[in-house]
């Protein structure tokens, strides 16, 4: 990878790009700028131990790695589409392909992530209307931790007036040295944010989660002390301190004998005193604890609003204008998910799909291909339309006297359209029938051991089971 960063046009008086510029000049390596990382190396890993922000990362990885997706054309001719299907069939060989972008989409927080592009050359049929040809095929995505990757600046290209460019190196486990990336094709980089005080590793989210990660941390250590101090309480014993040594002065050898014996005492759940001496038990209240949950819960609270675009706490809790408030945080959740979503497929499209291409050029041009633009990735999961959302404005137009599609209206609340031999619904009354029916179906009551059971207990009870089995009260209409 050669990119350029620098062009030498920064001023002198300004600290970074003085720093920027001796870092290049003298090519020394480049250091993650990731704060989070270097003050704790191994705080990706304990962040995945917190139930909360596993739990918030893993929704936003699912959204965005985890959707359909499909290999589009770059046109609408026959030929894009041909182009379209080759290209999405050889991606869907690839083994836990899935997994594969899941991990890719750990850049999000980590700023970059990196996978290693395992293939090889095979002879098929890749479609049942294509010949046997030898084609190159993208076998696996092999994850590489960023940390095992470096930029370096190149010599080439210091000299005032030229644009500076990087260089990227590998980690060698085996020989526990730095190695030039030879094959640059063969690595998909997905790069989150990669403004340029990054120095090419992108910023993720990290960072702002590492205070928040930190600060729960902190106050959890406190609250579980608070918490065994309230659950416990706190023992107080009133000794006689003159009781031995005969002066006015404090014998603080018997207070302190006796704080040993104590703890002993504790640590067994019994305790033993003497006749002059005096033991209370102080228990706290529940204000500090409950203050100490109401900051966690703020805390995870900022969590999920950092990950999700959404403040909405943890676990449901009702919220003042909850739904209106609710629906406007999905919606920008979305959009989130969308944007990150489009730079995924950006980049599998940049990486992946264009060694693809590449390797195979001599099969595409035999093909009558050779001069078909490139297809693209397109994750195909759609945004989540709101049944509530969409049922409220479909009866406002009708209301209106505005008329409607009933295809669009199906699609919109997300029913299929009957056909001739359903049973439909069309009343409320019809909807608490045929909930009785399935509840009769599946034994659940209503049913004719229900029945004999409303004889034994009472006339009531038999006569609301008739009622139930009535055939009249049963009707269900065609739809026609």
């Amino acid at each position: 990878m050669s990119v350029p960063i620098l062009r030498g046009i920064a001023p002198h008086g300004d600290l970074y790009n003085r720093a920027l510029s001796a870092i290049y000049k003298y090519h020394i390596r480049i250091i993650d700028p990731d704060y989070a990382l270097q003050n704790e190396p191994e705080v990706w890993e304990k962040m995945w131990r917190d139930p909360k922000i596993a739990q918030a990362m893993r929704q936003r990885l699912h959204a965005v790695g985890g959707g359909q997706w499909v290999i589009e054309g770059s046109g609408k001719e026959d030929l894009d589409h041909a182009a379209a299907e080759i290209c999405e069939v050889a991606m869907k060989k690839i083994r836990r392909f899935n997994e594969s972008r899941f991990e890719l989409c750990q850049a999000i927080f980590r700023g970059r992530s990196y996978a290693y592009i395992e293939g090889r050359r095979t002879r098929t049929r890749l479609t049942p209307n294509l010949p046997v040809m030898s084609w190159w095929l993208p076998k696996y995505l092999q994850d590489i931790d960023k940390r095992r990757f470096q930029i370096v600046p190149t010599k080439l290209g210091w000299v005032d007036g030229k644009p500076v460019k990087v260089t990227e190196q590998l980690w060698n486990v085996s020989k526990a040295e730095w190695e030039d990336v030879v094959d640059k094709r063969a690595i998909v980089r997905f790069v989150y944010a990669n403004e340029e005080a990054r120095l090419g590793y992108g910023r993720g989210l990290m960072e702002s989660l590492y205070f928040m990660w930190w600060a729960k941390q902190t106050i959890w250590e406190e609250g579980l002390q608070g918490l065994e101090r309230w659950s416990q309480g706190i023992i107080v014993g009133k000794v006689n301190t003159m009781r031995e040594g005969g002066t006015d002065t404090n014998n603080l050898g018997v207070a302190q004998e006796l704080l040993d014996v104590l703890h002993e005492m504790r640590s067994r759940h019994v305790i033993v005193t003497g006749t002059d001496d005096e033991i209370d038990v102080v228990t706290g209240g529940m204000e500090g604890h409950q203050m100490v949950m109401a900051f966690l819960n703020y805390i995870d609270s900022c969590i999920l609003g950092l990950i999700m675009g959404s403040v909405m706490p943890f676990g449901g809790q009702e919220m003042e204008g909850s739904f209106a408030r609710s629906e406007t945080e999905t919606e920008t959740s979305e959009r989130l998910m969308q944007f990150d979503r489009s730079m995924l497929d950006e980049t599998l499209s940049e990486t992946l799909l264009r060694l693809f291409w590449t390797q195979n050029q001599g099969n595409l041009k035999k093909l009558g291909l050779g001069d078909v633009d490139m297809p693209h990735f397109k994750t195909t999961q759609q945004e989540r339309e709101n049944a509530q959302i969409a049922a409220t404005v479909i009866s406002t137009c009708l209301t209106a006297g505005i008329k409607l599609k009933s295809d669009e209206v199906y699609q919109k609340i997300g029913f299929t359209k009957p056909g001739e031999q359903d049973d439909i619904i069309e009343t409320p009354q019809d909807m608490q029938m045929a909930m009785q029916q399935a509840q009769m179906a599946m034994g659940m009551g209503g049913g004719e051991e229900g029945a004999e059971g409303g004889q034994e207990g009472g006339g009531g009870e038999e006569k609301k089971s008739e009622e139930k089995k009535s055939p009249e009260k049963e009707k269900t209409k065609k739809a026609s």
